[in-house]
């Protein structure tokens, strides 16, 4: 995740909060503010495990970095057979 989302994230988890409050609050549902701190802090946690399970990570201190494509040009052909040149045909 880049640390340009992690505002994103906590700015919107602040607003889900004071939304849900407000609506509680209109409709005379008596909720503790700690209650849907959790409820939506959880909520949100598992959002952002399905978001990474499917995006890993691509850190170089966990072993994960990118590796270079394959380079067909530079790997040796095992087997002359199927090596063509253009004029030869294969």
């Amino acid at each position: 995740m880049e640390t340009n989302n992690i505002s994103t994230i906590a700015t919107w988890t602040g607003i889900i909060v004071m939304i849900i409050e407000a609506a509680c609050k209109y409709f005379g549902i008596e909720i503790p503010h700690e209650t849907i701190v959790m409820f939506v802090t959880g909520v949100i946690t598992f959002i952002i495990a399905i978001w990474s399970s499917r995006n890993p990570n691509t850190m170089k201190c966990l072993g994960n970095d990118i590796r270079p494509p394959y380079d067909i040009d530079t790997e040796p052909v095992l087997n002359d057979e199927y090596e063509c040149d253009e004029d030869d045909g294969c």
